[in-house]
């Protein structure tokens, strides 16, 4: 099986997809209109191709993706975001704990259903304790 890779003939930049296949006929079919194909799988991000000499380039610095807001920064591969704040850790755990609880009703909904007369009691418990926790969310 081959791979190959397509780049813009004047700017040398790689079009990101990647065909692989056992039979070269349906390259040309595969082939992104107005690019070339060049075989292997390459990295757009880290390679291109020169348009003159037609061999592949390792970029000196890859190409860094839009930044996704101010508070994310560089790390030399990707865009990192900031470390989350305490307030923020809290809230998630917060958050997970409603999530569980509101997975845990479903059971307790489906006793109900099936007649368990302590059903009601737990469902009761359970969005109380939601509430409580959503409380916390809003301070």
């Amino acid at each position: 099986m081959k791979t190959w890779s397509f780049y813009d003939p004047v700017t040398g930049e790689l079009h990101g997809t990647v065909f692989s296949s056992t039979n070269e006929r349906f390259l040309a079919s595969n082939t992104p209109s107005g690019y070339l194909p060049i075989e292997g799988r390459l990295d757009a991000a880290l390679h291109r191709v020169d348009p003159v000499t037609k061999q592949v380039v390792v970029r000196d610095e890859p190409l860094r993706p839009p930044r996704p807001s101010e508070e994310h920064s560089w790390d030399g591969h990707r865009w990192r975001a900031p470390p989350p704040t305490p307030e923020q850790k809290a809230q998630m755990s917060v958050r997970v704990q409603i999530a569980a609880l509101e997975v845990s009703q479903a059971r307790a909904v489906r006793e109900h259903l099936l007649g368990d007369p302590k059903a009601l009691e737990r469902l009761a418990q359970i969005d109380n304790r939601i509430a409580e926790l959503r409380k916390e969310l809003s301070q």
